[in-house]
C-alpha cells in the first residue's frame, strides 16, 4: 500500500488539477483508512460533499453522512480560513435522521431549497473545488506519506 501511495502521488504531481479527477477516487479510497484524522476527514467529506452533489444532489450526502464527521470537517475547514466553504458544508447540516422525516422523506421544504442552494454554489464552483481538492494533497503530501510509513 506504501507504494501504491507513492505512485498515486507521481501521477497528481503530473497531472493538472483539471485532470484531477481520474485519480481522485484513489487517493479517496487510500485515505478512507485515516478517516478518523482531522485534516484526513476533512479531505474525505469535501470529496463526499462534492462527488455526492454531482451525482445525486447534496441533500443524499447530509442524509447519509454522520453530523459529527461533517462537524469536525467544518472545525478543521474554519481553522485554516476556508470560511467561504466551511459555511456552505454547515449550511446543510439538519436533523435528517429525526424518525419523523426518515420514515417518509418528508423533509422540510426549506431544507430542500437549501440543499438546492448548495447544489448551485457546488455547481458554480466545480473548478475552484478540483483545485482545492488537488491543492490539499499536494500541501499534505508529507503528512500523508508519513501516515502510509507507520501504517
Amino acid at each position: 500500500m506504501l507504494k501504491n501511495i507513492h505512485f498515486l502521488y507521481q501521477k497528481l504531481e503530473l497531472s493538472d488539477y483539471k485532470n484531477f479527477f481520474s485519480i481522485e477516487t484513489d487517493f479517496f479510497l487510500y485515505l478512507s483508512d485515516y478517516a478518523s484524522i482531522q485534516f484526513i476527514n476533512a479531505y474525505l467529506i469535501v470529496s463526499d460533499w462534492f462527488g455526492t452533489s454531482q451525482r445525486s444532489g447534496v441533500w443524499t450526502f447530509y442524509e447519509a453522512t454522520e453530523i459529527n464527521r461533517i462537524q469536525n470537517a467544518i472545525s478543521f475547514l474554519s481553522s485554516l480560513n476556508e470560511n467561504t466553504l466551511s459555511d456552505m458544508l454547515e449550511k446543510g447540516i439538519h436533523d435528517y435522521q429525526n424518525p419523523i422525516y426518515s420514515e417518509n422523506y418528508d423533509y422540510p421544504d426549506e431544507w430542500i431549497d437549501e440543499s438546492e442552494e448548495i447544489d448551485n454554489w457546488i455547481s458554480e464552483h466545480e473548478d475552484w473545488l478540483w483545485n482545492w481538492l488537488y491543492t490539499f494533497l499536494l500541501s499534505n503530501k508529507n503528512p500523508i506519506l508519513n501516515l502510509a510509513e507507520k501504517k
